[in-house]
C-alpha cells in the first residue's frame, strides 16, 4: 500500500504554496500525493446566526468546483511525474475532515498551508492548521504564507 503525503487545499494563496512545496517533497522522496478538499457540513460552534446549512443541490454544486479546483491544483505535480490522487470529502469542518483523511489512509506526512493569522482573528475562527497540527496522526508541515526567509 503506498504511503501519501496528504495536501489539503481550499486553492488560497498559502494552500498553493503548500502543493508546490510537497510536489517538491513527493519528487525529491518518490511519494504519491493525496490531494484534498474539505466540504463544510455546517457547523455552528455556537454561532447558529452565522450558519446556513447546506442543501444538496448546494453540495453537488460546490462538489464540482471543489473537482475543478483540486484539477488545476494539482496538474503542475502531475506534469512533474508525482503520481496525485484527489478526493472531494464533506466533514463538519475542516480540520474534521482532514485528520479523518490522515487516520483513514496511510499518511506518512501532511503538508497543508498556514494563513498566518492572528490576535482576536485567530482567537475567535480558531486556526485549521494549528488544530491539524495537534491532533494529527503523522507529521505535519506547515508551509507559511509568504516567503519568511532572511
Amino acid at each position: 500500500m503506498a504511503s501519501w503525503l496528504l495536501v489539503p487545499t481550499d486553492g488560497s494563496p498559502p494552500a498553493r504554496r503548500a502543493v508546490d512545496r510537497a510536489t517538491e517533497l513527493a519528487g525529491k522522496l518518490g511519494k504519491p500525493i493525496l490531494g484534498l478538499y474539505v466540504i463544510e457540513t455546517g457547523h455552528t460552534d455556537g454561532y447558529p446566526e452565522f450558519s446556513v446549512l447546506p442543501t444538496e443541490d448546494m453540495y453537488e454544486k460546490h462538489w464540482e468546483k471543489a473537482q475543478q479546483m483540486l484539477k488545476k491544483a494539482f496538474t503542475p505535480a502531475q506534469d512533474a511525474g508525482v503520481e496525485v490522487k484527489m478526493e472531494v470529502v464533506r466533514a463538519e469542518n475542516p480540520w474534521t475532515g482532514i485528520l479523518d483523511a490522515a487516520e483513514e489512509g496511510s499518511v506518512d506526512m501532511i503538508v497543508m498551508g498556514s494563513h498566518g493569522r492572528g490576535g482576536l482573528r485567530r482567537f475567535l475562527l480558531g486556526s485549521v492548521a494549528e488544530r491539524v497540527a495537534r491532533a494529527a496522526p503523522c507529521p505535519v508541515m506547515l508551509v507559511p504564507s509568504e516567503d519568511r526567509s532572511p
